[in-house]
């Protein structure tokens, strides 16, 4: 009907954004594609952190600049749900973070992390807890966000 389209890049995070009003449109007669009660796009953001946080080395390496690494990680952001196991935290990236401190803190370099871990809602006492678990070689114990 319209032809094609070729995009020489991914699109892997395409549909974050909100304004996504075409496809939340009803399809077939009426018959509705999603749960209009479900969330997608905090889904999607929160695939992508897990993604970003647990290739962090792989990532930190191919970006020109580490603290842009924690900016996008930043933009992708979303806070915790209340009553989550996200203790010292208050965004899902800084549980996550929290929860591989040692992997990112290496990526990224401790002194960055420290500085710009204000973006991530992580407070004092859980950044001192996971530079304690660090200096002693034990893993830091957060189950889930």
């Amino acid at each position: 009907m319209t032809g094609s389209v070729l995009i020489d890049r991914p699109l892997g995070v395409y549909r974050l954004h909100g304004a996504n009003t075409f496809s939340r449109m009803a399809h077939l007669n009426g018959i509705l594609n999603y749960d209009p009660a479900d969330n997608y796009d905090e889904k999607a953001r929160r695939l992508a952190i897990d993604l970003i946080v647990s290739n962090i080395a792989q990532f930190a390496r191919r970006v020109p600049s580490r603290f842009q690494l924690l900016l996008a990680l930043r933009t992708l952001d979303v806070p915790c749900p209340r009553g989550s196991k996200a203790r010292g935290s208050g965004t899902y990236a800084g549980a996550q973070i929290i929860k591989n401190f040692r992997e990112v803190s290496q990526a990224v370099g401790l002194g960055l992390f420290i500085l710009s871990s204000f973006f991530f809602g992580i407070a004092p006492w859980r950044l001192l807890m996971a530079l304690y678990r660090l200096a002693t070689g034990q893993r830091t114990k957060l189950t889930d966000a």
